[in-house]
């Protein structure tokens, strides 16, 4: 079997993140939702099982031999030379509060190295989706990262401000805080109502508009955020936003 392009698999963490992202949200804000709280002490919603559920149906269905890595499932067997991270509502806190700050997140990792992603917020009615070699784009417009290269000339983003105090490079951040140009924290405000800061400063960071951020350690499979696999001066064709690639 021939090896897939990366914009090939780009599409397939399309459909998976679209599949996610409408299940979740047919359940989301909905006053029967029941939750319960993982051994970790996060939260899991009968929204992130479906959702999970959803998109995990898509990678089994397009990439039978992959091997998968999912918030909720765990590692599911397969071929570790391409594997496929999952996390079916990033914003899990924010979702079973009826804050609209989530998304369905999907990545493909080859070798080691993430070549494919995308990010489905259903409430916010975004994609952004990104492949090594075609660059990335958010509802059918080119993002790309920031040229601005001194600190005092940044926008700096800070998640999970909260835990600064307790990190051991926590005092560093709070440096650098005050060193950069402006500083803005990501936490959640108005449930319902106004735009929800955590998904605005997510999306100014893959726009380019913040340049520098910092938060804490990440799971293995959060490489699903496709800024990780921009690459400057690429002109990719264009990812629309219902997930349909041109051609």
């Amino acid at each position: 079997m021939a090896r897939p392009s990366h914009e090939e698999l780009s599409r397939v963490a399309i459909e998976a993140a679209l599949a996610g992202g409408r299940e979740a949200l047919a359940r989301f804000r909905d006053p029967g939702l029941a939750a319960h709280t993982k051994a970790d002490g996060s939260p899991v919603t009968e929204g992130d099982l479906a959702a999970e559920k959803a998109a995990l149906a898509i990678l089994k269905a397009r990439r039978p031999d992959d091997l998968i890595l999912s918030e909720e499932s765990g590692e599911l067997p397969g071929d570790p030379r391409r594997r496929w991270t999952l996390d079916p509502v990033d914003g899990t806190r924010s979702y079973c509060r009826g804050i609209a700050s989530w998304a369905t997140l999907v990545a493909c990792i080859e070798d080691g190295e993430p070549v494919a992603g995308a990010i489905h917020a259903p409430a916010l009615d975004q994609l952004a989706v990104a492949w090594k070699g075609g660059g990335a784009w958010l509802n059918g417009r080119p993002i790309h990262v920031s040229d601005r290269a001194r600190i005092d000339e940044a926008t700096l983003s800070i998640g999970s401000l909260d835990l600064l105090p307790s990190l051991p490079w926590g005092e560093r951040a709070f440096q650098l805080m005050g060193r950069a140009f402006a500083c803005r924290g990501g936490g959640d405000p108005d449930p319902r109502g106004g735009r929800p800061l955590r998904h605005a400063q997510r999306r100014a960071d893959v726009r380019g508009r913040k340049r520098a951020r910092v938060e804490r350690a990440r799971a293995r499979r959060d490489p699903a955020r496709p800024a990780s696999v921009i690459e400057k001066k690429e002109t990719p064709r264009c990812a629309r936003g219902d997930g349909a690639l041109p051609g």
